[in-house]
């Protein structure tokens, strides 16, 4: 029998509906705050609260404002999930792992309160941003702890994982490596997917999925999140796709420079671009979302909100050679595949 784990227990597969399978609702990534910010300092307007006087500035530079980084307030989540659960949505999957600011029992509220499916990842965020003392376990380690998340629920608490989330920043890492390789010894036990968060613009698919099959690891499993700056090569992405992962359009809705050399598509570009993969027949190996992880994504602060897919990026792709079909395979059917696993 199949079935996908929620934060409130499992539910069958057919549940899901249109999902959003990388998303977040709570987070903390100040690691990425520049390293000359006193957040103490009042007199530094990249401390101001988020307004209708600097939104231009924060939606641009969106990593270097304290106030757009961290989300941890369960009334902003609500209001944002009930807009999505009204534009049709059903299920939502947080991947705030270890590192930036996992709260399981904040999810499993906050979907009380909504009647939103949602999923948690366990896993590692990328080296840099999680603690000296869990950069030094080794990869059986922290399979232990993800498999304890998957069985038993996350410290203290009754909420289970219910996928994988590791953090690539460079997969040369040893600490990156372990996280890979525990992964992989994690979803060899339980069958639980992968969602790879990788390293910018570096072409590192093929040394990533050598770790993984290394220990076990299937690659139909896993989501290559972030393919969105890999864009124009499409030949690399199809590869990755051929290879047998999934291909993830994450970034829907946001746009701007990260750092000074990473220039993120458009929607235009996203839209066309994963055509040209479906004439490729990469259709179901396909996923979009958005990858919330700044309060500018958020409607109550400027942004689109988590409905964006569906109320503005659905008629342009209908308008522009996508059917309704090749839309619900994208959006409901693949994250149901993916999220489903074999009691």
């Amino acid at each position: 029998m199949r079935y996908v784990q929620t934060v409130r227990g499992t539910i069958a597969p057919e549940e899901m509906g249109f999902t959003l399978h990388h998303e977040h609702i709570f987070w903390d990534l100040d690691i990425y705050l520049p390293k000359d910010l006193d957040i103490h300092d009042e007199t530094d307007p990249r401390n101001d609260d988020i307004s209708l006087e600097n939104l231009s500035q924060v939606r641009s530079r969106f990593q270097q404002y304290p106030k757009n980084v961290i989300q941890t307030d369960i009334g902003i989540a609500e209001k944002e999930l009930l807009w999505f659960k009204e534009a049709g949505g059903r299920t939502i999957c947080d991947c705030t792992v270890r590192g930036i600011g996992p709260r399981p029992q904040l999810l499993k509220e906050v979907s009380m309160r909504t009647g939103m499916n949602i999923l948690a990842g366990t896993g590692y965020y990328c080296y840099s941003a999680v603690t000296e003392e869990e950069n030094e376990l080794d990869r059986y380690e922290k399979a232990e702890h993800m498999l304890r998340d998957l069985r038993l629920g996350f410290d203290g608490t009754d909420v289970k994982a219910g996928f994988i989330k590791v953090g690539v920043q460079d997969v040369h890492a040893r600490e990156d490596r372990e996280s890979l390789a525990a992964a992989a010894i994690a979803q060899k036990e339980t069958g639980a997917p992968i969602l790879i968060h990788q390293p910018g613009l570096e072409h590192q698919s093929q040394e990533i999925f050598d770790v993984l099959t290394a220990n076990g690891g299937a690659l139909d499993r896993v989501v290559m999140c972030h393919c969105d700056p890999l864009l124009p090569d499409l030949d690399y992405i199809d590869a990755i796709a051929k290879a047998g992962a999934y291909i993830s359009f994450d970034f829907f809705g946001l746009d701007g420079v990260l750092g000074k050399t990473l220039f993120l598509p458009t929607d235009k570009d996203r839209i066309f671009s994963i055509l040209e993969l479906i004439d490729r027949g990469d259709i179901e190996k396909l996923v979009i979302s958005h990858d919330t992880v700044y309060k500018t994504m958020l409607r109550q602060f400027g942004g689109y909100g988590y409905a964006h897919i569906q109320k503005d990026v659905w008629p342009l792709m209908l308008a522009n050679g996508y059917t309704q079909d090749i839309l619900d395979q994208i959006s409901i059917k693949n994250p149901k595949e993916i999220f489903s696993l074999e009691a």
